[in-house]
Order: structure tokens, then C-alpha cells, then sequence
């Protein structure tokens, strides 16, 4: 079994392991439990989940197999959740989080994030309060959005009384969609990118990329494991999603080589502010 990834420190001086397992679209319990396990043997730690992906019940189920199976015990896990986009609001952040730690059969979520800013600012900073709370009640340990623009961003900061400022934000981050001005912002607030679809859906664009496969051929890597490296010398922590325990560890094996200033000037070039997930520039 691999040791766990590293962490990056957040800015509340928790930590994250700087790669995580999405979940989007995995489900079934012993299929999870087979996915978390390959996982955990390769240094996963970091479990991204949510309401809106219906498998909270499976992933907890997995989890309570994996201590009577292996002796993984939760405390090794960090699980994420999000709140469902019709429930961005105060009591929806509450009814959120009752429902995902009974699903997810633990007494704490790791991180807490806003899922989607389908909603009006004020909801937004409404919720927020909510999670906030939540947050000083030990109910959930860490709090951040996801999706979250620049300007959404700006917004929750001037206006919802942060004591607790969002320490991370998940979006789409690829080399086809570097989203630059969400990323300088989060930079200067200290605010940690999480990148979900970082391998844009294995769009043939960027997986059979000339350059990226160029870049693979020298340090004899995957595009994948070109792409999720790229993300981790950039400092965001990665959440690529698979339903094939080989895709998996796979991905895990990024840390034992470095791309150079020139492969990673290589990789900016290729930004074509393609997304292949929502936009969240189109809410106000």
C-alpha cells in the first residue's frame, strides 16, 4: 500500500490531501467499496461527494466495509459533500448536512460546499450563515463553494460576514479552460482551487492532444497523469473520476517526476476556455 498524498494547508490551517476521488456518476455499494479500496491502497484519502449524485448511502456503506474489511478507520478519510443547488439557503444548509452524515453513517463531514450558485446572492450569503454555523458547531470542518466566479466570489466576502472566508472553491479547471481570472482571485484571497473534470471528460481534444502526448512520450506518462501533475504543480488539488480500478491507480501515480518550465508554458498555451461542465458565468 502507497503512503497518502500530501497535503495543502488551507486557510484556516487545516488540511487537504492534494488529490482527491471524485464520484460523479459511480455508483452501487460494492462497486464503490471496490473503487474506494484500490483508492486507498494507492494514497487516496480525499473523498468528493454530494447531495445532487445520489450515492452518499453507497459511499457510506463503503466506508463502514472498508473498517470491518481492511481496519480503515473514518478519521483517514476526508469526505466532502455539497449542499443540494434547491437547498441554497440557511435551513437547506442544515437539512443538508442532517441528511448527507446519515447517509454517509459519520458524525462529521470534512468539507461542506455550496454547490452551485443557481440562486440569488442574497441565498447565497444566506446559506452561507447557515454553513458557517455549522462550521463552529464542528458539524462540518472545513466550508467553501464550488462553480463560484470571481464576482460570486467578491460578493460572499463583502457582504455575509465572513468570520470564516470559503477556503475552497471547486471548478472546472482543465488545460482547454484555465478560467484564469477565477484562479488569480482565489490565489490573492487564499482560497484553494479544487479542479473537478480535470481531465474534461476525456474529450478527445485534450486526451489525444499533440502536445500533451509529446509531453507524456518524455517523462513516459499518461496524458492523464501530464494533465493531474500539471494541476498539482499549479497547487490545486485534483478530484478525477473513474469507474475502473486501473483508471485509478492510474491517476495516483503522479508524484514521482516533474514537469519543467517549458512543458508547463506548453500546457497554459493550450487554454481555449472550453468548458465541457457548466457555466457558471451566466448567474448573476
Amino acid at each position: 500500500m502507497k503512503a497518502m498524498f500530501k497535503q495543502v494547508q488551507l486557510n484556516n490551517n487545516n488540511w487537504l490531501p492534494c488529490l482527491g476521488l471524485g464520484t460523479y456518476l459511480v455508483s452501487s455499494k460494492e462497486h464503490i467499496y471496490k473503487i474506494l479500496s484500490a483508492a486507498y491502497s494507492s494514497g487516496y484519502r480525499l473523498v468528493d461527494t454530494a447531495r445532487m449524485y445520489g450515492n452518499e448511502d453507497d459511499i457510506g456503506w463503503a466506508l463502514k466495509k472498508l473498517k470491518e474489511a481492511r481496519g480503515v478507520e473514518r478519521s483517514e478519510f476526508w469526505v466532502t459533500s455539497k449542499v443540494m443547488p434547491r437547498d441554497t439557503c440557511y435551513k437547506g444548509a442544515y437539512k443538508s448536512v442532517r441528511k448527507s452524515l446519515s447517509e454517509l453513517q459519520t458524525d462529521y463531514l470534512d468539507l461542506l460546499l455550496i454547490h452551485w450558485p443557481t440562486s440569488s446572492g442574497a441565498q447565497r450569503i444566506d446559506c452561507w450563515k447557515g454553513m458557517q454555523e455549522l462550521y463552529s458547531k464542528g458539524l462540518v470542518r472545513n466550508i467553501g463553494v464550488s462553480n463560484f466566479t470571481a464576482s460570486q466570489l467578491r460578493e460572499l466576502l463583502d457582504h455575509a460576514g465572513t468570520q470564516t472566508a470559503p477556503c475552497v472553491n471547486q471548478i472546472e479547471v482543465h488545460p482547454l479552460y484555465q478560467d484564469e481570472e477565477t484562479v488569480e482571485f482565489c490565489k490573492r484571497e487564499g482560497i484553494v482551487i479544487e479542479s473537478y473534470s480535470p481531465l474534461a471528460q476525456k474529450d478527445p481534444a485534450l486526451m489525444r492532444n499533440r502536445v500533451l502526448k509529446e509531453i507524456g512520450k518524455k517523462h513516459k506518462k499518461s496524458v492523464a497523469q501530464i494533465i493531474l501533475r500539471w494541476n498539482y504543480q499549479r497547487g490545486f488539488i485534483a478530484l478525477p473520476r473513474s469507474n475502473d480500478v486501473r483508471h485509478v491507480e492510474e491517476n495516483a501515480d503522479i508524484f514521482g517526476f516533474q514537469l519543467s518550465a517549458d512543458d508547463v508554458r506548453e500546457i497554459e498555451r493550450l487554454n481555449e476556455m472550453k468548458k465541457v461542465e457548466w457555466d457558471p458565468h451566466t448567474i448573476q
